[in-house]
């Protein structure tokens, strides 16, 4: 091997080592799913090296060599497999996103029992796949160099362990996104290079009998049958261990959903390219020996540099897969197959790196005893496909069934791939696998309506919010394409999505003459055979690019619009699909009229977007063989049939990598701007109307404003008003209350004892206007309080000791002196001796507040008055009434007299609280 491809592969496996040695795993979540935070280009690299494989290129061309292309049409089951993953079974997995392996969602649903056996087939299976990998970077240098591959197998194992052991998952992934670039640019290199060797002129269907379109399709044929099963074996959705974690690696569904659509479309892609190498090695020489082909592709069709990058690229596929399912193995062992306390993190770390070099040294032991590639694949996957796959597939759809019945359909799977191991010699064929899977169903579903336990069956996604607004979604679509076939206008279509700038169908016009011109140059030798057809078809393509060239000049005119809306969609059908398919089957697409034919497809896909292009791209090109067959005599079906499709379908999955993606981006951008447009109507409505109020606003100013004048005039005349009550309210309220007492002296001294009732009632009409009195009082200094014109600046420090007991002295004198005549109530005074009683406060307003509280007492209490004085700290003194209420009434002072407590409290920073003890005593506590 010369220096250069030795240079390669060491610089790539240099690159392998620093990428996969680079990352650390602190705990076995960041070992198994890391921090979810992978670009989407790094989960659709990982997900196409895990799923591809270094066996790929070995398998295909092997199988296609011996049998046909028909090999190609089998694999595209793993394309289906994909896209059924991410169409149907993604969107109803947002509840199992948070899981580190498929065994803890399996163990949620089924229990620990079902976790076992799913951990236990899915280390099994990862085993077996990555002593494929072995063994086929082990045949890749061999072949290359000789050395002795029991010496690559082991060699190969513990680089692709350690680095594995080391960074998890993401050592793994970016290991992959080198792996996948280097494999996707050495592949499509080498198959230019067989493919550019090969003899092109003659049909490739029609001259080998293994090749025949019709020989391979014979239902005779007993292979036939083996690859229906294969086919529809690897069209079981892909929910392997490894595949799975490739899913829950992902932040959200709707980025992975769209991760595994485009990771589909890669790799049909990238099969459809692989396939060209065994065909066109097929049509040089058919004695090689199938099993030999890539021995022999880099001996007769690499030259140096490019017999490194082949080895890369197989080495890339089989080093990404087989540490991906060393990766998913270890996770399964340590965190389902070993049950260790939530706390034990530390511990499951050093069991999955653990776990990973025995996974390693076993899989190399089973590369080295086992021979066959795809063997080995269907044997290690035999006990999982058919045990684990179809449980867990019923329940992403929704399916719940006891654990008993998933068990026994689970150990009836086992079962029957175990009877088939033993009696065919330890391998299992697809045929088998497929049969197991369906004996699974069968059991799990018979035992499930047989017995029909309660509250199961198909209950559905529960709580999946993405299943809900992807409903919501495709039934608002619905009804809009109904709209839109029900109000569908050609002419407003047209319009609707044709250029709004002139310069569009000027540069439209400039691509399709250029176009034309380098028809003319590739068809010269038809032009000479049909010429009244290639002339029609140049006129219309000319015509149609001068009418868009010259569209400023027209685009005055009345329905100028319409015309050059329809005249758009019109030169792209003819010039870009119909009539450059004629160009390209004339061609047999090769040369310079292919490149132009991809560009066309492209540039076609662009402008219309992606749905009605591959309309107008089947319709074109059916047209476009009808035209070639009738006019120059050329039957596509017995000649060509299978490349034209085979180039056609390439060159459409390449526009849907690329130019979907960015569609639906500017799709999705158009939404965002229609509702962002319909937010800034809706604004600017609110804005014309806040306008408007605010107009009123103004006017409701000048109202407000002599409103005020009026108001600042009323409560002039209100404070005069007060100031004047004031003044002649309290000196009629002294005299009244001198009156008052010198009545009851002498009134009470004159009256005979015999006339009881009418010294009460005497007693009862002074007491009456004593309170009338104080309510008064009360009227007027609540008044000055509430507005502003008390100061309650005046305080001084007073002994609440005698200031209590004349506030107490006067109300049992003077306001209740008939209540307390009548009834002989008490009225008891505790004070805090030991301390100092002093408090600061304002006399006056305080005075009214004791009398308030104190009247009130004395009319509700039933039998002596309690007032207890606690002093709490320096700061703060507690008085507190406690009596026994004589009736059911509400624990409130009287209007006038609470509103006046809690003004005066307020303004004294205090505060008043009234509630029952366990006594059922009404407790009035001031902390002052």
């Amino acid at each position: 091997m010369h220096i250069l491809d030795i240079s390669l592969i060491i610089v790539f496996l240099g690159g392998t080592l620093i990428a996969g040695f680079k990352h650390t795993s602190r705990s076995i979540k960041d070992f198994a799913v890391g921090n979810k935070e992978f670009s989407n280009f790094s989960q659709i690299a990982t997900i196409v090296a895990t799923w591809l494989g270094g066996n790929t290129i070995f398998i295909l061309s092997t199988e296609i060599y011996k049998h046909g292309l028909i090999y190609f049409f089998v694999l595209i089951g793993g394309f289906f497999s994909l896209i059924i993953v991410g169409f149907f079974l993604i969107p109803r997995m947002e509840n199992f996103l948070q899981d580190m392996s498929i065994s803890e969602s399996v163990y949620k649903l089924y229990g620990k029992n079902a976790r076992i056996i799913s951990s236990s087939t899915g280390i099994f299976m990862s085993i077996g796949r990555v002593a494929v990998q072995f063994k086929i970077f082990s045949n890749v240098i061999e072949y290359c160099t000789g050395i002795n591959p029991l010496f690559i197998i082991f060699c190969a194992g513990l680089l692709i362990t350690f680095y594995s052991a080391t960074g998890g998952i993401k050592s793994v992934t970016y290991t992959d996104i080198l792996q996948f670039v280097a494999f996707a640019m050495a592949v499509p290199i080498i198959g230019f290079i067989i493919w550019s060797q090969t003899d092109t002129s003659r049909y490739f269907f029609s001259d080998t009998s293994t090749l025949d379109f019709q020989t391979i399709f014979f239902h005779g044929d007993v292979n036939f049958l083996k690859m229906i099963t294969y086919f529809l074996y690897l069209c079981i959705p892909a929910l392997n261990p490894a595949t799975y974690q490739r899913i829950l690696i992902g932040s959200n569904v709707k980025n992975i959903k769209e991760n595994f659509i485009i990771s589909a479309l890669i790799l049909i892609l990238l099969y459809a390219i692989v396939s060209v190498i065994p065909v066109c090695l097929y049509l040089n020489d058919t004695n090689l020996d199938p099993n030999k082909l890539v021995p022999y592709i880099l001996n007769e069709y690499t030259d140096v540099g490019l017999k490194g990058l082949l080895i890369v690229g197989i080495l890339s596929m089989a080093m990404s897969t087989a540490d991906s399912h060393l990766n998913s193995s270890s996770v399964l062992f340590a965190n389902d197959l070993i049950f260790l306390r939530k706390s034990d993190g530390d511990k499951k770390l050093t069991y999955a790196k653990v776990f990973s070099l025995f996974v390693g040294f076993f899989a190399i032991f089973l590369a080295i005893i086992q021979k066959s590639i795809l063997s080995i694949i269907l044997t290690s996957a035999s006990y999982y496909m058919a045990v684990v796959t179809p449980i867990l597939i019923s329940a992403i759809l929704g399916f719940r069934t006891t654990k008993r019945f998933a068990l026994i359909a689970m150990f009836t799977a086992m079962s029957f791939i175990t009877i088939i191991l033993f009696t065919h010699s330890g391998t299992v064929g697809s045929e088998y696998l497929v049969s197991g899977v369906l004996v699974n169903i069968t059991v799990l579903f018979s035992l499930h309506y047989i017995f029909r336990p309660k509250g199961l069956g198909w209950v559905g996604n529960i709580g999946n919010k993405y299943l809900l607004e992807i409903n919501q979604q495709r039934l608002h679509k619905k009804s809009e394409r109904k709209k839109f076939f029900e109000d569908f206008n050609f002419f407003k279509f047209c319009i609707k999505y044709s250029p709004k700038e002139e310069k569009q169908y000027l540069f439209l016009g400039v691509y399709l003459i250029i176009s034309v011109l380098v028809a003319i140059y590739t068809q010269i030798f038809m032009f000479s055979q049909n010429r009244t057809t290639m002339l029609i078809i140049y006129e219309i393509i000319v015509g149609s690019g001068m009418l868009l060239l010259f569209y400023p000049l027209w685009s005055g005119f009345k329905f100028a619009k319409e015309a050059a809306s329809i005249l758009w969609f019109f030169s792209i059908f003819t010039s870009l699909f119909l009539f450059s398919g004629v160009f390209g089957f004339l061609s047999n697409f090769q040369g310079l009229q292919l490149v132009v034919l991809t560009v066309n497809i492209f540039l076609a896909f662009f402008l219309l977007g992606w749905r009605l292009a591959i309309i107008f791209f089947i319709v074109g090109f059916i047209g476009a063989a009808k035209i070639c067959s009738l006019s120059f005599d050329i039957d596509f079906i017995n000649s060509s049939l299978l490349p034209t499709i085979y180039i056609l379908g390439l060159i459409i999955i390449l526009v849907l990598i690329f130019i979907s993606p960015y569609q639906r981006r500017v799709s999705t951008t158009e939404s965002k701007l229609a509702c962002t447009q319909k937010e800034l109507s809706l604004t600017r409505e609110t804005l014309e109307s806040f306008v408007t109020r605010f107009q009123s606003v103004q006017n409701i100013e000048q109202i407000t404003s002599m409103k005020e004048k009026e108001i600042a005039l009323l409560r002039k005349v209100k404070q005069e008003f007060l100031d004047n009550l004031k003044s002649y309210a309290r000196s009629t309220v002294k005299e009244v209350s001198t009156i008052a007492e010198a009545l009851y002296e002498d009134l009470y001294n004159y009256i005979s004892e015999e006339n009881k009732e009418a010294k009460g009632q005497i007693l009862k009409i002074i007491t009456d206007s004593k309170n009338t009195l104080l309510n008064m009082d009360n009227i007027i200094i609540n008044s000055e309080i509430t507005s502003g014109n008390y100061s309650f600046t005046k305080k001084k420090d007073i002994d609440l000791s005698d200031f209590l007991k004349k506030r107490v002295d006067i109300c049992s004198t003077t306001y209740c002196a008939h209540i307390i005549e009548n009834s002989n109530k008490k009225i008891l005074i505790n004070l805090d001796s030991a301390k100092n009683n002093f408090v600061t406060c304002d006399r006056f307003a305080f005075g009214h507040l004791l009398d308030n509280i104190i009247v009130y007492a004395i009319i509700n209490s039933k039998s002596d008055i309690q007032i207890n004085v606690k002093r709490i700290n320096s700061k703060l003194v507690n008085i507190i009434f406690i009596y026994t209420k004589s009736s059911e009434t509400e624990d409130i002072l009287s209007p006038l007299g609470y509103e006046l407590s809690k003004t005066i409290l307020e303004n004294q920073k205090s505060s008043m609280e009234i509630y029952k003890n366990p006594k059922q005593e009404t407790v009035i506590t001031i902390a002052l």
